[in-house]
């Protein structure tokens, strides 16, 4: 992705464009990208740069032979500072300085030839001689190493006493008289209270010293502790040195001290921007009659240098050796997500209610997926997914199986492209149909989920009623006097109800019969007969479904996360059913059948059988009844 785009998180055309230029002018052939693999041979590079480099790449590693792999410079850094010097250290030898300090000339001329850098670095070496000469000059007798001591003590107080005397000369402009400048009594007071110590900051915001219109700073007395020491090294360092043992010091005495450590710093930035000033110079000297061995050093770090610029293009060809087939089949065309093949935008696998899901989106947070998802035309499950503190946004696409028992709340597993597990909860579901054949028994299931609701609810206004009537019979007998109990009739069978049950009775089978009569009397078409009253009833629902599965698209979801989509990117019914997985038993696998607590089957058994004789019953009745009433045979039967 860093070799392709331009860091802003986008795959572009120009950049496909210019990716592919990039490997047209460094392969002899690029249809090698169109094969497995990560390796190239010399002979298939055609950039003379590159080639050259992998060469080196090869070299530099100890390795023979002319076939360069991605392995070879995945750890490119790793190739690059095995060469480099580093930077330079106190406890560098001469000569290694020596070596660190061409490097850095080779780097920053690196299109110049060795000769040009050799002149560069004999110029800088007289330039170096002659600020050694200007350094002494304003150094005031001291060496630099004084001077610099010097420097920092300066600095550390520097403008602390620009500002006394400063006070000193607004004293004078008032003629001495008593003023805030000198009365520090408010402030004083708020010290009454507190623990006081050198390093506090409200007695260094005070003056270094009290000012006075003589305009003079005694170095050893009456000054601030807080800055105490740091006037006594003043002194130790640059006033003593630079100006002899002044125990007071005038204004004038201070811009002379500061104008000794102005020049000296000023030649010194000089002379620390020359880097052969960091070379012994004696060493330096005897070096500089042998040229042809700093030459030959010069070449070694102009060919590391150049070899290291292209490296990096050596990587990106290799990477794209590998990878460039496959994102062109990711984004120029879809070809890898309807051949199978694993594809970019796909963030892995959720497994849940015995089935695998691969068709999962990570979401990107924007607003668009709510208005745009649903466009899909999919059954979308929408899960918060957790790996220790990270969390994230999933969106997977369930398309196979039933979706029956999916509802939010329910937990999965969700593993990403690295292999990594994550917790997942389903938040947030958006129903559509699944599969043709959840479609076919979906009516079944709506009657068999009535059925079940209606003799739910007449179960419960039952148990309702009759707990009432037990309650009312319980309240009478227990408060019924003696006489009026034992007057009371003995309850006889209503005949009326028992009518009302035969009618019943009657009606359900004449209709049974009527659905056989009709039904036997197609002959031998009743096998047709069957499959057309199945269709009466699951035809509708199964047409709907598979005209909305055809229409099925990962287009809307692709375009909410980002990606421009100039395709419909649809899902048919077999693609959709090989995207979710559903649970079954490993090869050579088999279910045991001794199960210690399955449930008893005589029960069962015998509704099965009281059933079969009653179906049976049934039909010897009809086949008799229609040959009375019609003198028809079934089945042409005599």
């Amino acid at each position: 992705m860093d070799y392709i785009s331009d860091a802003d998180g986008f795959i572009r055309p120009p950049e496909v464009l210019d990716a592919v230029d990039f490997l047209a002018e460094s392969l002899q052939d690029v249809g090698i990208i169109m094969k497995d693999g990560d390796t190239l041979s010399l002979g298939d590079i055609k950039s003379t740069a590159i080639a050259k480099t992998a060469e080196w790449a090869l070299r530099s590693q100890g390795k023979t032979g002319s076939i360069i792999s991605l392995a070879d410079i995945v750890n490119e850094n790793k190739i690059i500072k095995s060469n480099e010097l580093g930077e330079l250290s106190d406890n560098d030898s001469d000569d290694l300085r020596l070596k660190k300090e061409l490097s850095l000339y080779v780097k920053e001329n690196i299109n110049s030839t060795s000769e040009a850098i050799f002149d560069m670095f004999t110029n800088d070496r007289n330039q170096c001689l002659q600020n050694t000469e200007d350094l002494k000059a304003v150094s005031a007798g001291l060496e630099s190493a004084s001077m610099l001591k010097a420097v920092a003590a300066f600095e550390a107080v520097k403008n602390k006493i620009d500002d006394f005397f400063v006070r000193c000369k607004l004293l004078t402009y008032v003629n001495g008289n008593n003023t805030p400048l000198t009365d520090y009594s408010e402030i004083f007071k708020t010290f009454t209270a507190v623990e006081l110590n050198t390093s506090s900051e409200k007695l260094r915001e005070l003056p270094i010293a009290l000012p006075n219109t003589e305009m003079l700073l005694d170095t050893q007395s009456k000054i601030n502790p807080a800055w105490a020491n740091e006037i006594k090294k003043l002194y130790a360092d640059a006033v003593s040195p630079l100006c002899g043992e002044i125990l007071v010091l005038t204004e004038n005495d201070w811009k002379n001290i500061s104008q000794k450590i102005s020049d000296f710093t000023m030649v010194y930035s000089k002379q620390a921007e020359i880097k052969a000033a960091k070379i012994n110079p004696q060493f330096l000297e005897t070096k500089l009659n042998q040229k042809d061995e700093i030459i030959t050093e010069i070449n070694e770090r102009l060919a590391f240098e150049k070899e290291k610029q292209h490296i990096q293009s050596l990587k990106k060809l290799l990477l794209f050796r590998k990878d460039f087939f496959t994102l062109l089949k990711n984004y120029v065309s879809f070809s890898n997500f309807y051949t199978g093949g694993e594809t970019a935008f796909q963030a892995g696998v959720l497994f849940f209610d015995t089935r695998a899901t691969t068709l999962c989106f990570e979401l990107n947070g924007d607003d668009r997926h709510a208005t745009l998802d649903i466009l899909s035309g999919a059954y979308l499950l929408y899960c918060d997914i957790t790996r220790g503190t990270a969390k994230r946004k999933l969106l997977a696409l369930l398309t196979n199986g039933a979706s029956d028992n999916i509802v939010v709340g329910r937990n999965g597993l969700f593993y990403d492209r690295e292999g990594n597990d994550w917790n997942a909860t389903i938040t947030k579901v958006i129903a559509n149909p699944v599969s043709v054949r959840e479609a076919f028994f979906s009516p079944y299931k709506n009657l068999a989920r009535m059925i079940e609701e209606q003799i739910a609810k007449k179960a419960n206004a039952a148990n309702e009623k009759s707990d009432a009537l037990v309650a009312t019979a319980a309240d009478k007998t227990v408060n019924m006097p003696k006489e009026a109990a034992a007057s009371l009739p003995n309850k006889k069978l209503d005949l009326g109800t028992i009518a009302l049950i035969g009618t019943a009775i009657g009606g359900i089978s004449t209709l049974i019969g009527s659905l056989l009569q009709a039904l036997f009397g197609l002959g031998l078409w009743v096998p047709l007969g069957l499959i057309g009253l199945i269709l009466i009833v699951s035809g509708p629902s199964m047409i709907l479904a598979a005209m909305k599965l055809r229409k099925r698209s990962i287009g809307p979801i692709l375009e909410a996360n980002g990606w421009a989509i100039n395709a419909h990117a649809k899902i048919n019914i077999p693609l959709g059913s090989s995207l979710t997985k559903l649970a079954s038993l490993p090869k050579n696998a088999r279910l045991a059948h001794l199960d210690p607590f399955a449930e008893k089957k005589k029960g069962r058994n015998i509704f099965i059988a009281v059933l079969i004789l009653l179906l049976a019953a049934a039909g010897v009745f009809c086949y008799f009844y229609l040959i009375k009433k019609t003198g028809i045979y079934p089945f042409n039967l005599k």
